[in-house]
């Protein structure tokens, strides 16, 4: 009867160590599981940072376009502007031109005359 306690209690103490080791090993597994979970979780803040980063640096290229882009069009604008003032600078000019053209062959007229005239009367 001793001998079938003491096979029993051995046979309950390695059934025990084989459960507690099924639990371990269990355990383990669900600790690398977990470690692999926060390693991704790691990886997947970084690539969101860095993504972060990234949008950042595309908002500042796009507030410099833009930046750059208003002040072409002033600049445009006011090229435009210039251009007008100076297209009708131009035909106040060539208009002015032909009037003088105008006066000079009028004068020229009325000198040959004169000259005629002086030549007749002398």
């Amino acid at each position: 009867m001793k001998l079938l306690i003491g096979l029993l209690l051995v046979v309950v103490i390695v059934l025990s160590l084989s459960v507690a080791y099924q639990k371990n090993q269990i355990a383990l597994v669900g600790k690398k599981q977990l470690e692999y979970e926060v390693y991704n979780k790691l990886l997947a803040e970084e690539k969101l940072n860095k993504a972060n980063l990234k949008i950042a640096e595309l908002e500042s290229i796009v507030l410099k376009s833009e930046t750059q882009l208003k002040n072409s069009k002033r600049l445009l604008d006011q090229t435009v502007k210039l251009n007008e003032d100076l297209k009708m600078r131009l035909e106040k000019t060539s208009s002015t031109q032909k009037e003088l053209q105008d006066k000079i062959e009028a004068m020229e007229k009325l000198s040959t005359q004169n000259n005629a005239v002086q030549t007749v009367v002398n």
